[in-house]
Order: C-alpha cells, then structure tokens, then sequence
C-alpha cells in the first residue's frame, strides 16, 4: 500500500530593491532581487530495476536566485507604444534526491518585447516575442525557446463590439528541449508545438464606458486587453 507522505508546503521569501523613473515618453524600472524557495517541489525521475521510469512531484530542497530585472516602457507617438523586459540572475538548487545530493547552479537570462500599434480607424495591431535562454533543471537542463506572436484587433459599434485574430509561433520557432540524469540513466526529450496557431475571438461589452469621467475604466479595459492580447 502506498500512502501520501505529509510535506511543508513550497514557500518563497524574497528580497528586492526597486528604481523607478518616468518623463512624458518612458517609464522605467530598474530591480535586484534575492528570492529563496523552501520546500521546493519539483518533478522528479527514477528508472527502476525492471527498467520502468517513474515520474513524481517531490520536495526536493532549497532553490535560490539573484538577479537583476530592467523594464522599459517607450511612447514614440500617440499611436505606438513599446515594451520590453530583460531578466539576468543566477539560479542554483541544494537539496537531495533519493538521498543523493542535488547542487545544480547556472547564470540564465530572458527577455520580452512588445510593440503596439492604435491606428485611427481603431485597428490595434501587436507584434511580442520573447526568449528564455537555458536553464537548469533539479535534474538536468533545459534548453532555449523563442516565439513570436502578432495580432489584429478591431473595435466597432462605439467600442462595444471587438474583433480580434492572434497568431502564435508565426515562425514554428518554438521548440523546447530537456535531459534528465539519474541513477542508471539519461533522457533526452524535445518538445515542438504546432505552430503557427490562428486564434479568432469576438466579444461585446454591455456596460458604457463613456459615462464614467475619471478615466479609471477605461485604463483598466486597455490594461486588461494589452494582457489578452499578448498571451
């Protein structure tokens, strides 16, 4: 019989120091940061001795990373905003497996950039990519991924009814790669979706944005349709 073992739970503290500067055009943020993740849990693979691989979730330790963030966000003009993140930080994992020691410790970085466009005729067209360079793993590595998304949305009847169409992975760039290493054995896995996938949507709003006059709606909506948009 197999019971579940009770576990503390996966808890992170982190430290961070924060720089902000803003003008009429940019606003930028600039952090460092120290996170600790206790209990960590992580997918764990074992071979066993009839050569049937089991994977789990398990607590695994102690993660760490320290690191540096830098967000920028430009308005060239009225009609084009853009956005971009970049990550650097140091990563390393201390715990045990299966009673065997873990230490795995890397410098890792990733980066995003997002360019919209707002024409006139209330066209708002997207372009994002993004990069996560190489990574560790509590057993192994993972490999680089890029993508790159665009999208058109299309507002009509006074902004109640929208129209968008995204495409993801325009370039089938997305390709993902992960080995593992563990008593008696070594995988290698790649993963490559599908791509490019086309997404159509409509949606109608029923509530009247025009009758609210501080603004506060309406910087909402176009926050909450920014973060629709990009994903």
């Amino acid at each position: 019989m197999t019971g579940i073992t009770a576990r503390c739970p996966q808890v992170s503290k982190p430290l961070w120091l924060n720089y902000q500067k803003r003008d009429k055009t940019t606003f930028v943020t600039a952090e460092l940061y120290y996170r600790q993740t206790n209990n960590m849990m992580s997918s764990v693979s074992s071979l066993r001795a009839d050569n049937i691989m089991i994977h789990t979730i398990d607590d695994i330790g102690t993660a760490h990373s320290f690191g540096s963030e830098v967000m920028m966000n430009v308005t060239p003009g009225k009609w084009w905003d853009i956005s971009a993140t970049g990550t650097l930080l140091r990563y390393w994992i201390k715990g045990k497996i299966e009673g065997k020691d873990v230490n795995q410790m890397t410098n890792t970085w990733n980066a995003r950039l997002n360019n919209s466009f707002r024409l006139r005729s209330g066209t708002r067209i997207q372009m994002m990519a993004f990069y996560n360079a190489p990574s560790i793993t509590a057993q192994g590595e993972s490999g680089g991924s890029f993508m790159f998304n665009a999208g058109v949305r299309q507002v009509f009847l006074k902004n109640r009814l929208t129209a968008a169409i995204q495409v993801r992975d325009i370039f089938q760039t997305m390709h993902m790669t992960f080995t593992t290493r563990g008593e008696n054995f070594y995988t290698y896995n790649e993963r490559k979706p599908r791509g490019p996938v086309f997404t159509i949507s409509l949606s109608y709003r029923i509530r009247d944005y025009k009758n609210k006059t501080n603004g506060e709606d309406r910087n909402e909506r176009e926050s909450q349709e920014t973060e629709e948009f990009q994903e």
